[in-house]
């Protein structure tokens, strides 16, 4: 069986959405195996954000990790990465969601689905539900050379 871990890049500036990101990575109907939440911020705005997590989600699966100094979203991402080398990547689905988004209750559940299926990436549609309403925008069906 595949592990799944969730990270949460994060600068911590909307602590109220995480917390609803957070929210919805926690009532999965396919639960993620780990949630890491690394911080791209200071250490007084990660201890105040750990402290609402502690109090608002008990769950062991949670780890917060903060970088010593603000690194933009790509070095955080491979900061990360690299804290889950303890994992078989061989069997690890790692999803990444932004710390301003959410899922809908089933999304990992149909992640790990795709993968059981013989996938060895998946790409998800998403829409936008804070604007006018418009149709989900779909990730390309193979990613080519010509798309960069």
């Amino acid at each position: 069986m595949n592990k799944i871990i969730v990270v949460i890049p994060t600068s911590l500036n909307r602590v109220s959405l995480l917390l609803r990101t957070v929210g919805s990575v926690l009532s999965q109907t396919r639960p993620a195996d780990h949630i890491l939440i690394s911080c791209d911020s200071d250490e007084v705005k990660t201890k105040a954000f750990s402290g609402l997590c502690k109090e608002r989600f008990s769950n062991p699966s949670i780890q917060i990790v903060t970088n010593l100094s603000n690194q933009g979203l790509s070095e955080n991402i491979n900061n990360a990465i690299n804290m889950l080398a303890e994992f078989d990547g061989r069997k690890t689905i790692i999803s990444l969601l932004d710390d301003d988004d959410y899922w809908k209750s089933d999304y990992l559940f149909h992640v790990e689905k795709k993968f059981q299926h013989g996938s060895t990436f998946v790409a998800s549609a998403y829409a936008y539900v804070n604007e006018p309403p418009t149709s989900p925008r779909h990730p390309p069906q193979e990613i080519k050379h010509e798309l960069f």
